[in-house]
């Protein structure tokens, strides 16, 4: 039975602007998913979507050689904040791209735009890239994600390894943060660069997926939170973690009740509404296709196969395009240069930039 849709919600309304997309493939959709969900569908959740020629036009988008600039007064003015600020918050409203604004003086910007991966988006038969790889390459893989995912997403990952947690006293507050893969602590998600790695499950590195709901999805985050602090599972789980703050522990008995639901044991998750789970669900998924940016969406596989595989296993299964390189080209670096110094030149010839000495 069809849902009747609010087509006066804002949300609704930025949909149909955005998406692209004939209105009657966008209500089947928006009724699909609030009969499903009891929630309006993503950007990132529809088929065909495209909102690339929509963001063009709101931040004046021009092409000056061969790279396309915004205007930061546009850019500010739609988005919200400064250009400097502005690529976590285009990708938090433009979810089926990756943008990124790379200020090059206080009038322009560059701009580069590239398609995030779809469920509905049928893959290429070769997969191009190197997925059996040593474990120098993949740390070298793992942090260029984890880098990605911090510049364009907001998400605070802070890597460190066992020394340097040592060092930070962090080890000598919770030692046993020498032995996790990841961790909260004080609010911040820390990675250990000794231990995680790409060969490590989903349900390992649940604090990056997880986690990152934090950043991506605060509204949500905050509201689960809220829930887990009913948990009975809360004093349990204390013991395992000392000297942490509430908010530190309740991230961390999330984590762990996830980590529950996703491998099929008992966990208190599961009084959860369809419509929490499927946020839940959504972030998580959309956070592993941030990391890994394959031609295929990892919403194309089941839970069973997402959470039993490694994210070197996902990678492979969705053709991640992080693995088609793993250090920066010197040439591709010199011709960056040339060309943004030509561009440059260029402006500066038509008065749009000005050289300032001092």
């Amino acid at each position: 039975m069809a849902v009747c849709i609010n087509k006066n919600l804002r949300e609704y309304q930025a949909l149909k602007e955005m998406s692209g997309i004939p209105e009657i493939v966008l209500d089947f959709y928006c009724s699909n998913f609030l009969d499903k969900y009891d929630r309006l569908p993503e950007l990132d959740e529809l088929p065909q979507v495209n909102s690339e020629a929509y963001l063009r036009d709101a931040i004046k988008v021009a092409q000056i050689g061969d790279i396309d600039f915004a205007d930061n007064a546009a850019i500010e003015d739609t988005i919200g904040v400064p250009a400097e600020e502005a690529s976590a918050k285009i990708n938090s409203i433009y979810k089926d791209l990756e943008v990124s604004v790379i200020p090059t003086s206080q009038e322009k910007s560059m701009v580069e735009v590239r398609h995030r991966p779809s469920e509905f988006t049928i893959g290429d038969s070769k997969v191009t890239g190197d997925f059996d790889v040593n474990p120098e390459t993949q740390r070298v893989v793992l942090r260029q994600m984890l880098d990605r995912m911090r510049n364009l997403y907001g998400i605070n990952l802070i890597e460190m390894s066992n020394d340097e947690l040592r060092e930070s006293g962090i080890l000598q507050q919770i030692p046993d943060a020498a032995n996790a893969r990841a961790f909260v602590f004080n609010g911040d998600i820390y990675i250990n660069s000794d231990l995680a790695g790409l060969d490590a499950p989903v349900h390992e590195m649940l604090h990056i997926f997880l986690g990152g709901m934090r950043y991506t999805n605060p509204a949500a985050y905050g509201n689960l939170i809220q829930k887990v602090s009913e948990f009975n599972s809360i004093k349990r789980l204390a013991e395992f973690y000392p000297n942490r703050t509430q908010t530190d522990l309740l991230e961390e008995v999330f984590v762990t009740e996830m980590a529950n639901l996703l491998t099929g044991k008992p966990t208190e998750l599961n009084g959860l509404s369809k419509k929490e789970i499927s946020t839940i669900m959504y972030e998580i998924r959309r956070n592993l296709d941030t990391m890994l940016m394959g031609n295929l969406s990892v919403k194309n596989l089941n839970i069973k196969e997402l959470t039993e595989s490694t994210i070197l296993e996902l990678a492979g299964k969705v053709q991640s395009t992080e693995f088609n390189t793993t250090e920066l080209n010197i040439m591709d670096l010199a011709d960056m240069h040339r060309r943004t110094a030509n561009v440059k030149s260029s402006l500066m010839q038509s008065g749009e930039l000005e050289e300032i000495c001092e």
